[in-house]
């Protein structure tokens, strides 16, 4: 009951040369009827901007809570003094096309995430569900990559899991745009008209992504014709084109490959 247990922190930051405000103050060590009376404290980082890396003015830090430990009097403790409590994966950025950027009051503009771990963005299938065409396609592509188009017996289509993640495709528009064209060009080879019967050409992964349709092109060491493109509801394409906008957004998804993400299908 008289042994002594205190957080001790250490931030890690990259870029190495920023620099982090603290706000707070880890508990002194306490015994564990102690901790378990009162185990909660709040501590706060700050990242200013303009010391991160461009084009997000992007701030990386990696914060590592132990918890050495001190024996009572009369007590060793035989080669251990201490356990790797947790590591925290911090971001801060000021990218221009996510929410809380202020051109007008930089001091105070851009935000910050836990980049550790990142939801996934969800889908439903169920009836009623405003973007279930996009979640059949997408459920489709992931289950049955061989029977979407165009044709490739070898297709696997990535975004599923975090082990295959997609990444967020924002500054190279005119690579959007490929992006869009490939996914057209499969859709208008079925029904070259398909625009006037109420249907959007959906295409996964997201032209908003850098595994997008046109990902060949732009990178020939990428599998070709890795993608789907279906033809769908216009309304439900939109719906899930806004589910996709939004979880942006919330979780502050950044232009590259440091940051990313994947889909789950819900039912």
């Amino acid at each position: 009951p008289d042994l002594l247990l205190g957080p001790s922190g250490e931030v890690v930051t990259v870029p190495s040369t920023a620099s982090l405000s603290e706000g707070g103050l880890l508990p002194d060590p306490q015994t564990i009827a102690n901790w378990e009376a009162d185990p909660s404290w709040t501590v706060s980082f700050n990242a200013p901007n303009g010391q991160g890396s461009a084009p997000d003015d992007a701030v990386w830090a990696l914060y590592n809570l132990d918890f050495p430990f001190e024996p009572p009097p009369g007590w060793i403790a035989d080669d251990v003094s201490a356990g790797n409590f947790a590591s925290f994966g911090l971001r801060w950025d000021n990218a221009p096309y996510l929410p809380n950027y202020k051109a007008a009051d930089p001091v105070n503009s851009g935000g910050a995430e836990f980049s550790y771990l990142i939801s996934p963005l969800q889908y439903s299938t169920a009836a009623g569900a405003p973007e279930r065409a996009a979640a059949q396609h997408i459920q489709q592509a992931f289950t049955s990559p061989q029977t979407t188009y165009p044709a490739n017996p070898a297709k696997d289509v990535p975004g599923d899991s975090a082990d295959k993640p997609l990444h967020r495709l924002y500054y190279d528009t005119a690579r959007r745009e490929a992006n869009r064209n490939a996914a057209g060009d499969v859709c208008e080879a079925d029904d070259p008209n398909y625009g006037t019967a109420g249907l959007d050409c959906d295409e996964f992964p997201f032209a908003t992504t850098y595994e997008g349709a046109a990902q060949h092109t732009y990178d020939p060491t990428a599998p070709a014709d890795n993608f789907s493109a279906k033809m769908i509801d216009s309304a439900e394409n939109q719906a899930g084109g806004s589910q996709l906008g939004v979880y942006y957004g919330y979780n502050r998804v950044i232009d590259g490959s440091d940051d990313g993400f994947y889909v789950e299908i819900t039912s």
